[in-house]
């Protein structure tokens, strides 16, 4: 039987694998929400794996999922028996939760919660742990915890966003982490939590939004194995993973700034950097920074955030020049590089016409890759600025020839260094 009818509105479905993704906008609407029509008998003819398919791309679209009745897994089980029932033995619609552990003492939370994890069975778990407020300490939360830590053997992606002395009494000191292979723990200054994840072989992305030097002795992280690296606040005293393929630093304070782990990390030749993004203040180190990334051939994507602080609107502009010139002309500056976006806050002052040059330079030089795009984004009301940019021939015509281009106001959810 090669398609099915789910009724009127909707259209066929098909059985072929290939097809099953596709078919997920025949039952989201607009919003992105389930729709549902008046089923015909076929739709509960379907064979259990083709309707255990859909069920699979009805989850939300995210990293975690978050308990809600108006959306998979919770709302497919409001639907009809058969579809309770479904839901229910599919273990892989249970395996991603997104949960704030103060509202672990309302009505029926906790339960809830233990059932959904109960729900996923021995499936890999992704798991993102919060506490709004850092002061969790019912009964309730602490029993969802240790239930966590005791699936610590199941993790594979795992958001821990918990105030520090919990982090340190629940986490296992010599967890066993066969599953890993992702980790994010957002931690206060000063705290040292003592736990080792050597014994995750497959752990390839650490994500530590705050990370203290004292945390480099007191949290073992196989760092020959990470390829994805994200810190912010404080640059850590060592980068020395040999496997780097996507870096994301920030360097916040200017007085006390030192580059020189950096500037010796981009100085080796044994990694293939791909991606990188760093938030930088505008200062004499921005320029070495900035002409440091020679040494970085393998690049093809890379994000800059500069915080101007008080710079003139002279100094500003000379030093952004000073910078896109480095993208002009010359060949062994980052010869793979595709995509080129760039954050100003506090003050946006650029030449456009020293953006033009190294536009045009990019897009037509041979022996090196092609930039396809180039996005500048401000927090800055310059609409006459942004006018004479977008509104000019050059501009237009590359954009008409294929190059992805932007300029203007910065979008909270793409211009965010953090989100490289």
């Amino acid at each position: 039987m090669p398609s099915f009818a789910l009724g009127p509105g909707f259209g066929p479905l098909s059985n072929r694998a290939p097809q099953y993704q596709n078919q997920t906008t025949l039952v989201i609407d607009n919003h992105g929400f389930l729709r549902f029509a008046a089923f015909s008998r076929r739709i509960l003819a379907l064979p259990h794996e083709i309707l255990t398919e859909i069920f699979l791309h009805c989850l939300p679209d995210v990293e975690f999922v978050e308990p809600d009745m108006t959306s998979a897994p919770l709302l497919l089980c409001g639907i009809c028996r058969q579809f309770r029932e479904i839901a229910l033995s599919t273990p892989e619609l249970w395996s991603s939760l997104n949960f704030n552990l103060g509202w672990a003492d309302e009505d029926g939370i906790e339960e809830g919660i233990l059932r959904w994890l109960s729900r996923a069975r021995r499936n890999p778990l992704s798991l993102c742990l919060s506490d709004s407020e850092g002061m969790w300490t019912s009964d309730s939360a602490w029993s969802i915890m240790q239930t966590v830590v005791g699936l610590s053997p199941q993790w594979r992606n795992i958001d821990l966003n918990l105030a520090p002395d919990w982090l340190d009494s629940t986490l296992p000191p010599g967890g066993n982490f066969p599953l890993l292979e992702k980790l994010a723990l957002t931690m206060l200054d000063g705290f040292s939590v003592r736990i080792s994840f050597h014994d995750a072989p497959k752990l390839r992305q650490f994500v530590a939004p705050v990370y203290h030097p004292l945390q480099s002795s007191n949290m073992q992280v196989p760092w020959h194995q990470i390829t994805t690296l994200r810190m912010t606040r404080k640059p850590p005293p060592f980068l020395d993973g040999p496997c780097f393929e996507n870096l994301t630093l920030q360097f916040w304070h200017v007085g006390d700034l030192d580059i020189s782990p950096f500037i010796s990390f981009v100085s080796r030749s044994s990694f293939q950097l791909h991606t990188l993004a760093l938030s930088l203040a505008l200062s004499t180190d921005f320029i070495y920074i900035a002409q440091s990334l020679k040494e970085l051939p393998s690049l093809a994507y890379l994000k800059i955030e500069i915080t101007c602080l008080l710079w003139s609107v002279f100094v500003l502009a000379d030093r952004m020049d000073t910078v896109f010139h480095l993208f002009i002309g010359d060949h062994t500056f980052l010869p793979n590089l595709e995509s080129l976006h760039i954050i100003i806050t506090d003050l946006v002052a650029v030449r456009e016409i020293t953006i033009f040059e190294l536009l045009r330079w990019r897009w037509a030089a041979r022996g090196i890759t092609r930039l396809c795009s180039f996005r500048l984004a401000h927090d800055c009301d310059v609409p006459v600025l942004d006018e004479i940019v977008n509104s000019s021939w050059e501009f237009q015509r590359l954009a008409a020839e294929g190059m992805d281009l932007y300029f203007g106001l910065h979008q909270p959810s793409i211009d965010w260094v953090y989100r490289a």
